[in-house]
């Protein structure tokens, strides 16, 4: 390593771990390395073949020592060519794809958690606060998991449970906010304490995204596709994909950086407002492709960068011809990705669409997220397809799979209405004709807590016979809100078929 620059001034300032953006101009700030003695290191100094993970570029990565290295076998995702989906979509062109789902926690975030938290064993750290709408805070809740360093999650409440229940498992600490604005601000008042700022702008985590791009060059023998597709969010995989072949290109490994593609969702798409792009209009659900609605992102010059430098355009696509991606994908390779990941997909149809691949051009689809972080979207799918639907809901019954069954909905139902105490939900549950014991009505308020589904509220009451004492009220959050009517919504679809 050499220090750290702004993307956007160029000003140059010494290596520091706490600094997330220009001091100048507020931009963006990477990693930089001495690449020109990087050009004298022999090909075996620079790439370690034994390791079959990201640490197999270590000399480009910011980590100095070997035994502070926390891995779980990231990254060397495959990279194959697809078979059957240019057929299915209709196009010409030659679609490559890069498998990011298959990474230790399903998704490509893998690859700078295992740098950031290893550089945190490395420094020391004991405590790091993270921003996430769901795989970030996933990723690094496992790999702090086995460093043994606490990560506090500040997340907005819209995020898909699927990745929710993963932070939860790998044992990462939850705090609810508003929004993605609210969680940063609140994470950086906790940085301000003295906890590491494990954020998506994070110039350490950022640059073990850059691997994605290095391994594509290896894995295809040192020639660069025309096109790689890429979903934005908050900008940084695209930004640092952008680095890796510009870094390749400097080191001699190969002569042109490919056109970028970004995708973004049709109902946010600020860095398409900014570059222009292609806009696709259709059906559009709340619920879906959280990671990638965000309005701000945190690496909006990266994201930026890595368009125009590259001469590359940005895609924004609809809910419904993400869900509808999610099921060709996986219909036709084999491969089941979350609507974001699947979004690539989409796009590439539109590419086809408006001339800008044609037959014979290389297309390298990044596939950045496993299917099963969002339950919804993948019952949603199930439920599209008619010759199972009638028996879904018996069969999920039946296997007890069903976590938000009757019993929950009901006292999500009845929080609706008003916030209300254990006693008294119990009370309502069994004029509603659910026969059940207190104990097990609290066990459902727990796991339902523990869901983000509702959350508790202190209040202190006066009792005639014991004075004033405390007592717990139940209150349904604005997450548990559209869970609910989500599952309203698909009570009535099965009602109807």
């Amino acid at each position: 390593m050499k220090n750290l620059r702004c993307v956007s001034c160029g000003y140059e300032f010494p290596l520091s771990d706490t600094i997330l953006k220009c001091p100048l101009c507020g931009s963006n700030v990477e990693v930089m390395y001495d690449y020109e003695r990087l050009k004298e290191v022999s090909n075996e100094g620079l790439f370690e073949a034994s390791r079959s993970n990201i640490w197999r570029y270590r000399a480009l990565l910011p980590v100095f020592s070997e035994k502070c290295i926390v891995s779980l076998d990231e990254g060397w995702t495959p990279l194959f060519e697809a078979k059957n989906l240019p057929e299915r979509l209709n196009v010409s062109s030659k679609l490559i794809l890069k498998n990011e789902t298959i990474n230790p926690t399903g998704s490509f975030l893998d690859r700078g958690s295992s740098v950031l938290v290893s550089r945190c064993l490395e420094l020391g750290v004991s405590a790091i606060a993270c921003v996430t709408t769901g795989n970030m805070g996933a990723s690094l809740s496992a790999y702090c998991a086995k460093a043994c360093i606490s990560c506090t999650n500040f997340i907005p409440k819209l995020v898909e449970l699927g990745k929710l229940y993963q932070t939860v498992i790998y044992g990462g600490k939850i705090i609810w906010c508003e929004d993605v604005d609210d969680a940063t601000a609140k994470a950086l008042k906790a940085c301000n304490k003295g906890v590491y700022p494990a954020l998506p702008n994070n110039p350490i985590f950022l640059d073990g995204l850059k691997t994605t791009a290095i391994e594509i060059c290896e894995q295809m023998n040192w020639n660069v596709p025309n096109f790689v597709v890429v979903p934005i969010g908050n900008g940084g995989h695209i930004g640092m994909i952008w680095k890796g072949f510009w870094e390749m290109m400097q080191l001699g490994f190969t002569d042109e950086i490919p056109k970028l593609v970004g995708v973004q969702t049709a109902r946010c798409a600020p860095v398409m407002e900014i570059t222009g792009g292609i806009m696709r209009r259709g059906r559009e659900i709340r619920s879906v492709a959280v990671d990638i609605a965000i309005k701000k992102p945190l690496n909006l010059y990266l994201a930026v960068r890595a368009i125009r430098e590259s001469k590359g355009t940005v895609i924004a696509v609809s809910d419904d011809e993400m869900i509808e991606s999610v099921s060709i994908l996986a219909k036709s390779e084999g491969i089941f990705a979350e609507p974001a990941a699947a979004s690539t997909v989409a796009a590439i149809k539109a590419l086809s669409d408006e001339g800008i691949i044609e037959r014979g051009d290389e297309v390298v689809c990044v596939l950045t997220g496993a299917g099963l972080k969002d339950p919804f979207t993948a019952r949603e799918l199930v439920r599209r397809a008619r010759e199972v639907c009638g028996v879904l809901g018996d069969v999920e019954e039946f296997m007890g799979f069903r976590r938000i069954g009757r019993t929950k909905m009901l006292i999500l139902e009845i929080l609706k209405e008003k916030e209300s105490y254990g006693y008294a939900i119990w009370k309502e549950l069994r004029r509603k004709g659910r026969r059940i014991s207190m104990p097990t009505v609290y066990q459902h308020l727990l796991e339902l807590e523990a869901m983000g589904l509702i959350e508790r509220i202190p209040r202190v009451v006066e009792d005639s016979r014991a004075g004033r004492r405390n007592k717990v009220l139940y209150k349904v959050t604005k997450i548990g809100l559209e869970i609910l009517e989500s599952l309203l919504r698909g009570r009535a679809g099965n009602t109807k078929a």
